[in-house]
């Protein structure tokens, strides 16, 4: 009897915590989420980080080289010598040796290597910066689909659990009239196997929510196991337009397309670099 107290007080800090429902994210609150948390894309950033200090340490190829050195020695030998009266004598002599030097070079020609180097650390950055941007654009394309999905998961839940209560009705209806001899028992049986394949529907589609939940808690760089709510809302998508115009559009300004034309480059530099 004791314990049931205690049991009582350690169990309702976990109620309080499960009837607390998580805050509803906007398609915005998740792709910002996924923009802070997604790996993929903080990769991404640190191969540009490291490109941009290629590219700066490629210049060190032009600037002038400064070298200094500094070396001391001593030395002791024995032998014959003449003493200070200029008689010989058998004895030991030190000393020691000091050799200073500054050595300034400069990097005239060497056959193209340093400019095509520094060319190349430009390409390679450029790339980088490209390959951001797409890794960037696919987190955000990956949210909003991850979003949209559970989205119309959810609808579609709301749609079985109004077919559910509608079985529900119509089996309390057949039941009545069957009561009062209004209908054949057969039509309980029917309305009855049309509400379990309604609740094996919204069963089904509760499996799809809960897998729609975690997709989207991956691509936002979550827990896959964490609550998550979202705003019912509609987004608008307006006109589409011309899809020839829309392709041209893709072509024109598709960061993949334009990061594999600076490897390109940076292949072609690589080629003269070998050559010089």
């Amino acid at each position: 009897m004791k314990l049931l107290p205690l049991i009582t007080i350690f169990s309702l800090p976990g109620c309080l915590f499960a009837l607390t429902a998580p805050t509803p994210l906007s398609m915005i609150d998740c792709v910002r989420i996924a923009l802070e948390n997604n790996s993929q894309l903080n990769i991404a950033q640190k191969r540009l980080e490291l490109a941009q200090k290629d590219q700066f340490g490629s210049y060190s190829y032009i600037l002038p080289t400064l070298d200094v050195t500094v070396n001391a020695s001593t030395f002791e030998s024995r032998g014959a010598f003449l003493d200070p009266n200029g008689l010989p004598t058998i004895g030991t002599s030190s000393g020691e040796a000091y050799n200073n030097g500054v050595n300034v070079g400069q990097n005239i020609y060497d056959g193209g290597f340093w400019w095509n180097s520094i060319r190349k650390a430009r390409s390679d950055k450029v790339a980088q910066e490209f390959g951001y941007d797409l890794q960037r654009q696919n987190t955000i394309v990956t949210v909003q689909q991850a979003y949209l999905n559970l989205l119309k998961a959810e609808k579609l839940l709301e749609v079985y659990d109004e077919s559910v209560k509608r079985s529900e009705e119509q089996l309390q209806r057949s039941e009545s009239l069957f009561q009062l001899g209004s209908v054949a028992k057969v039509d309980v049986f029917q309305r009855r196997v049309n509400l379990g394949n309604d609740r094996i529907n919204y069963l089904t589609q509760e499996n799809v929510v809960r897998q729609s939940v975690i997709t989207l808690n991956i691509a936002m760089g979550r827990n896959p196991q964490e609550e998550l709510a979202i705003k019912s809302e509609e987004e608008s998508i307006g006109s589409i337009g011309d899809i020839n115009d829309l392709v041209d559009e893709a072509v024109k300004n598709n960061p993949e397309l334009k990061q594999q034309e600076q490897l390109y480059k940076s292949s072609k530099f690589q080629s003269k670099i070998a050559k010089s």
